[in-house]
């Protein structure tokens, strides 16, 4: 299984949305800045540019989420099973909190790409709550590695909604 995501205005997203979305569990996220429509499927990508990744890690399901956070972070070949292996623990974690529906981690088919941690969410409170708490202060420090070292440029966090047909009629 892969994981593709491509990037654009929700307007033009949205019809190649409507076009695959009775076929394949396709989302589309939406931020301030930009859209983005993400697919998990076996063989090729649905979309003509974008970025394809293996899924290294899974749990969970994104049919009901309405928030998702997408964690992108450039690591270097040569370390890649580090971060990996920091990943999963990382991403267990977060699958135990309360809301998080679904979580994966990505590595890129790609080298130059970012690995990518996204996680779905019940509502943008449920992870608002998550970062207010002691167990997303406890990511920070618990690793037996600096995972900071790990990175070759800066890290980021990007938020979305998930576009949901029902709450747009």
């Amino acid at each position: 299984m892969k994981f593709f995501l491509t990037y654009g205005t929700h307007h033009f997203l949205k019809t190649i949305y409507e076009k695959h979305q009775a076929k394949y569990d396709i989302y589309l996220l939406d931020s301030k800045e930009s859209s983005m429509l993400i697919v998990e499927k076996k063989g090729r990508s649905l979309f003509q540019s974008g970025k394809a990744y293996r899924i290294d890690y899974t749990d969970g399901h994104f049919q009901n989420a309405t928030f998702a956070v997408i964690n992108n972070i450039p690591v270097p070949q040569e370390k890649a099973d580090v971060f990996r292996f920091e990943a999963k623990k990382r991403a267990e974690l977060i699958k135990r909190q309360a809301g998080c529906l679904a979580i994966r981690v990505l590595i890129p088919v790609k080298k130059s790409d970012s690995f990518i941690i996204l996680s779905m969410w019940d509502s943008s409170g449920d992870f608002r709550r998550f970062q207010a708490s002691s167990e997303y202060d406890h990511l920070k420090v618990e690793s037996t590695s600096n995972p900071q070292q790990l990175f070759t440029g800066t890290a980021y966090e990007k938020t979305y909604s998930v576009y949901r047909e029902e709450l747009n009629a």
